[in-house]
């Protein structure tokens, strides 16, 4: 089950459309399959960063 917080829709609200409808998609993605491969985090140096879809 993935949840979401006060600050996490304060900080949605900020995104821009564009931002906020990609950010919708992969939510939808991440309750559909969980294991998708755009999904998967790597690491760039010390930093993991997010793969998904753009």
């Amino acid at each position: 089950m993935h949840r979401t917080t006060t600050r996490f829709w304060k900080c949605f609200h900020n995104l821009s459309a564009v931002a906020q409808s990609v950010a919708k998609e992969n939510f939808s993605l991440l309750k559909k399959n969980p294991h998708h491969p755009s999904l998967h985090f790597k690491r760039v140096g010390k930093i993991p960063v997010g793969e998904g879809r753009s």
